[in-house]
């Protein structure tokens, strides 16, 4: 994943929710653009998560973006 696809989905607006899915089969939600930033150097994303922790992802690991249908979020 690079960097410019991660920030184009993050900022889309209307935004809609997505799933991170990383290579290793772990999947990550992003319900909305304040749950995730890329850090300075862009090829980090910290995903903050339904149980109040975040995660940092090299953008390398992360092997799709699955898109959620139904009503975007703003």
């Amino acid at each position: 994943m690079d960097t410019n696809s991660f920030r184009a989905r993050l900022e889309a607006r209307p935004f809609r929710a997505f799933t991170v899915q990383l290579n290793n089969g772990r999947a990550l939600p992003v319900r909305h653009p304040e749950f995730a930033a890329l850090t300075p150097r862009g090829w980090e994303v910290i995903i903050w998560t339904d149980d109040h922790h975040y995660e940092f992802v090299d953008l390398n690991a992360v092997s799709s973006l699955k898109v959620h249908r139904g009503r975007p979020t703003n």
